[in-house]
């Protein structure tokens, strides 16, 4: 098992053996956040388990190799690398719909045609049964088509299968025994108006990532916060907020309505 690396090379090959035994397995976050990788090779009869979050943020990793003996890819494995195209073995048997998460230039996956367990089409990974249904269980985060209409022969989709920051409309048939899944995208509206209010909003908390910011101003990008009563303190009135020409809303008073105990805590927030 391969638990910690401080190396600086910029191509990385994981051995086959370290001390006469199989390296088997990569540990959770081994390789995260280092700066340095850009290539990762993992020959053929190596690793097989690649732990979660083992190369998270390892933002100039752009190419990734994966040897015929890789069988299981776990959450977040490769989140926020530069990887654009990638090719999944045929020894493959479990990928977490996150492995890839917020790998924004990724939008080629394929799978070796040897593969009994898994199927690319159009770059959507899904899992095949043994009634020769399948289930959709990643959706490229950087695929950009606006619309995606999922295979007839899909039986479930899966929770978290589709992150994406592209896709308006999903056309789902009838056939569908089970959506187990929540969408999750990428950008939504907070508070103030207009395109100054979508924010990044990642939808698991996975190592770091910091708060959403509210927009409480659409020409001032600078009157933001992550706190709305401070937001509202500091910035109101509101410029311009869903309003389609540029007024001014009034002054606005605030209510607190809050127990006895607590309105110290609450107003040592403003």
């Amino acid at each position: 098992i391969i638990t910690k690396y401080t190396g600086n090379e910029t191509t990385v090959t994981i051995p086959k053996k370290l001390g006469g035994k199989r390296v088997y397995e990569i540990e959770r976050a081994v390789f995260y956040q280092n700066t340095t990788i850009k290539k990762l090779i993992i020959q053929d009869d190596s690793v097989g388990y690649i732990g979660e979050g083992a190369f998270a943020e390892c933002i100039n990793l752009s190419e990734v190799i994966l040897g015929n003996s890789v069988n299981n890819i776990t959450y977040y494995a490769f989140q926020n690398t530069a990887i654009t195209s990638i090719k999944l073995p045929a020894s493959l048997e479990t990928i977490q719909n996150t492995a890839f998460f917020k790998c924004s230039k990724l939008t080629n996956i394929t799978i070796d045609s040897k593969n009994v367990h898994l199927k690319a089409v159009n770059n959507v990974i899904y899992s095949l049964n043994a009634n020769e249904k399948m289930d959709l269980i990643l959706y490229p985060y950087a695929k950009s088509d606006k619309t995606f209409s999922v295979p007839n022969d899909v039986k479930s989709i899966q929770k978290e299968a589709i992150i994406n920051d592209y896709v308006e409309t999903i056309n789902i048939s009838s056939s569908i025994e089970n959506i187990n899944f929540s969408l999750s995208f990428n950008r939504i509206p907070l508070s103030g108006g207009g395109v100054s209010r979508l924010q990044g909003w990642p939808t698991k908390t996975f190592y770091q990532y910091p708060e959403p910011e509210m927009q409480f101003s659409v020409t001032d990008i600078t009157q933001k916060s992550v706190n709305q009563l401070k937001g509202i303190s500091r910035y109101a009135p509101l410029d311009c907020s869903y309003y389609t020409q540029c007024v001014h809303r009034p002054s606005i008073e605030l209510a607190i309505i809050s127990p006895q105990n607590q309105i110290d805590k609450l107003l040592s927030h403003l």
